[in-house]
Order: structure tokens, then sequence, then C-alpha cells
């Protein structure tokens, strides 16, 4: 995963979209102007976390996002082995990068667009349960998402990732 993810930034090193582009600009910049550390529009998290490899370059932020992804997955992969689960998938539908929430605005991140994903991995045939699980931030599409996979249970689970581990062992543990 995380060489693919590299290959395609060196495929396709681009411009970033606006969005991105201004939170790469507050990191890059936060050193000569600390407020942008605080600054709520900032993410204070994004800001500090990607300040230093922001001063390296555009470039360098993206392979350092590249990092961050394929650590999330292999986190991932740790609590589903930790819980005994045989198989955890994540559904990652085209976002181009962009947030939950700026990919839900933008219309990129959508409950028949979710269910596009699943029929695209042909995950029905490869899992037991149908239950899936979608961010808190976007909990409005979970009506949309019920109607596009017909028989699945929608969860609407935590909306910041640090929540994560404790949402699944509360939620999970008890099944193993």
């Amino acid at each position: 995963m995380g060489l693919l993810g590299v290959a395609l930034i060196l495929l396709f090193p681009g411009s970033p979209e606006q969005d991105s582009e201004y939170h790469f600009l507050m990191a890059r910049t936060a050193w000569h102007n600390p407020f942008y550390f605080v600054n709520v529009w900032g993410r204070p998290l994004y800001t500090t976390v990607f300040a230093l490899p922001a001063c390296l370059g555009f470039m360098a932020a993206r392979l350092f996002a590249v990092g961050i992804g394929v650590t999330l997955a292999w986190q991932t992969w740790r609590l589903a082995r930790d819980l005994r689960m045989k198989n955890a998938w994540l559904v990652v539908p085209q976002c181009e990068g962009m947030s939950v929430l700026t990919a839900w605005a933008a219309g990129k991140f959508s409950g028949a667009q979710i269910a596009k994903a699943i029929r695209e991995m042909n995950l029905e045939e490869q899992v037991t349960t149908r239950e899936i699980v979608i961010p808190g931030y976007v909990s409005q599409i979970s009506g949309e998402l019920e109607e596009c996979l017909p028989g699945w249970k929608v969860v609407v689970g935590p909306q910041e990732a640090s929540d994560i581990e404790s949402f699944v062992k509360a939620k999970y543990a008890r099944l193993n």
C-alpha cells in the first residue's frame, strides 16, 4: 500500500486542491507565525504534525501523509488481531485525498459512493456480517447508505480517529 502511494505521488506530482494547499501553506508558515499552531481553521493537529515535513516541500508532505496512512492501516490490522477478528475490512472510497468532511461537502463521500466501493471490492461475498461503521462526522449519510445496501446495518462510529480504538474495543470485544 505504501509503495502504491509513493508511486502515485511520483507519477502525479500535480497541484493540490485548494483546501489541502491552504493547510499545507499554514503548516509551512507556522514556524514564522506560531498563531497557525493554534488557529482553529488551520486544524491545529494537522499543522503541528505537518510543520516539519512541510518545510521540506509539498512532495515531502505528501510522502509523510502516505506514511501516516500506512501506519493507520497497520494499527487497524493490529487492533483487529488483538480482538481476534478474522477479517476487518477498510472501505476507502476515492475522495481525492480530502478529509471526510471536505469530501462530503464536495459530494465525493456519500452513501451511494460507499456502496459502489463495496460492490467494486466484491465485499459482500467476502464477509459474513452485514455491518458497516461510518465516521461520526457524516452520520447524515447513514440513511442513504442503508438504502443503497439493503440488509446492511449502518453503525455511526466516533467523530475523531483517536476514539476508534476505544469504540471498536467497546463494541466488538464482547463478540470474541
